[in-house]
């Protein structure tokens, strides 16, 4: 969920609902308040793209390799992604 907060407020307008599969999640030592931040590999659209994304903790189960997680992307450019973590 990380970009330019301009490119993901227009992904998040403008991107289309898009399932990401977790092929890989790694802890950083980083958090935000009680969310944690994590390394996900994902497939998005048949493409690999990397991410920093934050997890709520009610989430963090959720974040394994093999789940699918609900996000926006712009098809054109999938490294433009906003996670939907609230639609698990």
């Amino acid at each position: 969920m990380f970009g330019s907060v301009a490119r993901l407020r227009q992904v998040a307008v403008t991107g289309v609902p898009a399932t990401a599969t977790i092929v890989a999640a790694r802890r950083t030592a980083s958090a935000i308040g009680a969310e944690l931040l994590v390394r996900l590999d994902l497939v998005i659209l048949g493409r690999p793209v990397t991410r920093h994304v934050r997890v709520r903790f009610h989430h963090a189960a959720e974040g394994r390799p093999g789940r699918s997680l609900p996000v926006r992307t712009d098809p054109a450019d999938v490294r433009a992604m906003i996670d939907e973590w609230d639609l698990l």
